[in-house]
């Protein structure tokens, strides 16, 4: 039996504990385990022990014979002092381990709130960067475009959630005591802010194009054709194609016949197969500079709606338009209950 106290005694005494919080709760469970159920096994062997040695006394003396003096090894006092030992050392590491939990713990909670802090200061240097307005236009576009790209690497973001998910994995999300900060509220902070810069993106953009372009068309004009032109470009490689341009035109009040409509592709597109973003500004911008067009605008709406002057959604459901053509309409027309004034949106945006 002493063999085995010193061994375990020998195991108890060895402090080389993991770097990994996980493996040390394992440890400390396991250490657990041996006081619920190594160390009384062994206590009771010990009393079992003493209560025999003190039998074999008791007879003796009652024979009147000499005591029986057992060797050193297996000594009442040997045994005492190995279990002495093994307690010692048993109290010892389990304090150690729970230190040393701590200690990770701590480490754990540490890293996150810098890496949190380090994110944070990230993404408002993006922020900070952004808004320089420093330089022309296309400088500042090139700015956001970089920023933009760096934020969409997120490496800083990345090296954070890394470090969030050795918490949660740990069970140490939360009540960190160094921030407040979760990843998700890091997470959402870097989409929102991407969400800002591409719309200054957009907003520059038109600005660029408006400063270019001889139409005369305002800013907003010109981002309000931007958006209309990428909702309708379904394939995003920056162009129309023929039945685009058709929905696109539709959704802008310009409906044509086939016959007229083929002539209108044609010089739009100059005999080429698709309608490039600067030919459809140009386009728009003439029907914009005509009154006569602006009104043939209103004509073809009335058309739809049956001579009403307000139009109900289920009259733009023409070919070729879609339900989401539809939407961007409605979407933009002043007007409720399905009664749409497509006379006062025509003014606002294509009229002269």
């Amino acid at each position: 039996m002493l063999g085995e106290v010193r061994q375990h005694t020998e195991k108890l005494n060895d402090h080389a504990f993991p770097s990994s919080y996980d493996q040390t709760k394992a440890l400390l469970a396991q250490h657990k385990a041996y006081r619920v159920n190594t160390k009384p096994q062994l206590n009771e062997r010990k009393l079992e022990g003493e209560t025999q040695h003190a039998s074999v006394q008791a007879q003796l003396r009652t024979n009147k014979r000499k005591p029986w003096t057992p060797s050193e090894e297996t000594a009442p006092h040997t045994v005492d002092a190995a279990f002495h030992a093994l307690a010692e050392a048993e109290r010892v590491r389990g304090k150690a381990l729970r230190d040393h939990l701590a200690q990770q713990k701590d480490a754990l909670h540490k890293k996150y709130a810098d890496r949190a802090q380090n994110t944070q200061q990230w993404l408002q240097g993006i922020k900070v960067a952004s808004n320089d307005q420093s330089g022309d236009l296309a400088d500042q576009l090139r700015n956001v475009e970089e920023k933009s790209a760096e934020l969409a690497a997120g490496e800083p973001l990345k090296e954070t959630e890394t470090v969030y998910k050795e918490l949660e994995q740990s069970g140490l999300e939360d009540d960190n005591p160094y921030t407040e900060t979760t990843y998700d509220e890091l997470a959402t902070e870097a989409d929102q802010l991407s969400s800002a810069l591409n719309k200054k993106k957009q907003f520059l953009e038109s600005q660029i194009a408006a400063a270019n372009n001889k139409t005369g068309l305002t800013p907003e004009q010109i981002n309000e054709l931007k958006e209309a032109f990428k909702h309708f470009d379904k394939s995003g490689d920056g162009s129309l194609d023929k039945l685009e341009f058709r929905s696109c035109l539709q959704t802008l009040g310009q409906t044509y016949p086939d016959d007229h409509f083929n002539t209108v592709y044609g010089q739009v597109t100059n005999g080429g197969e698709k309608v490039g973003f600067d030919s459809f500004v140009d386009y728009m911008a003439k029907l914009m500079e005509d009154t006569d067009d602006a009104a043939q605008i209103k004509q073809s709406f009335k058309v739809l709606s049956n001579e009403q002057p307000l139009i109900r959604k289920g009259d733009l459901y023409v070919t070729p338009l879609e339900e989401s053509d539809v939407a961007f309409l409605t979407g933009r027309m002043p007007g409720e209950s399905d009664q749409f004034d497509f006379a006062t949106y025509t003014d606002d945006k294509f009229a002269a």
